[in-house]
């Protein structure tokens, strides 16, 4: 049993302490929030469709509908408070990578049973400290991936999440 535990505490030290270049570390939770919060989010949603439950997305290609240099073509896609935009290689636009993901309205679901309304004290009672903050926004950005949730507040009430990802 101590070996077991033991084993979970030098996990959990390894997943906390990854350190970011520009930023301090986050915790477990904040991760786990950053690496999969678009999927939870996401969940009713089939983008190859381009639905998310009943609603279909308003599609807007970007660069006028043009492949960049590697072949991929950049799309808008937005809801009602909900607003991505993806890239798909242009021989498969069925296959998504998400750029962005931005939440703006309490009617799409987030990890921790938050939402869009959520006190400060609450996402960060969740989340831990984060890895940064200036003015009503506070970043946090995982150690081990080209990734960042961006949570903005008014009046101390979470108004809008960004989620952000590089390609690696």
């Amino acid at each position: 049993m101590r070996a077991i535990s033991r084993t979970l505490g030098l996990l959990a030290l390894a997943i906390t302490a990854v350190p970011s270049s520009a930023s301090a570390a986050i915790s477990a939770p904040a991760e786990q929030f950053v690496l999969t919060g678009p999927a939870y989010a996401l969940r009713r949603c089939d983008l190859a469709i381009g639905s998310c439950g009943k609603d279909a997305f308003a599609v807007q290609l970007l660069d006028d509908g043009e492949a960049d240099d590697e072949g991929r073509v950049h799309k808008r896609l937005s809801l009602p408070g909900m607003e991505l935009q993806v890239v798909a290689p242009g021989n498969r636009p069925s296959a998504y990578f998400i750029q962005t993901l931005t939440i703006s309205a309490p009617a799409w679901p987030l990890p921790y049973k938050l939402k869009i309304g959520s006190t400060r004290k609450l996402v960060e009672g969740k989340l831990g400290r984060p890895s940064s903050s200036t003015g009503r926004c506070s970043t946090y950005a995982s150690g081990s991936r080209a990734a960042r949730a961006e949570f903005c507040y008014a009046s101390d009430k979470l108004s809008r999440l960004t989620w952000n990802r590089t390609p690696e």
